[in-house]
């Protein structure tokens, strides 16, 4: 569940203030670029 939580916070975080921003999954930068692009996420 923190984990999730994390993540969530990573999304928001980027949205936010951009890729300059700290996160806590390197992953989630990929993510917020897909979504950019308007790829499809798979869950």
């Amino acid at each position: 569940m923190e984990e999730k939580a994390a993540r969530a916070y990573d999304l928001a975080a980027l949205k936010y203030w951009g890729s300059a921003t700290h996160i806590n999954f390197p992953d989630n930068l990929m993510c917020t670029k897909m979504l950019h692009l308007g790829t499809p996420l798979s869950t």
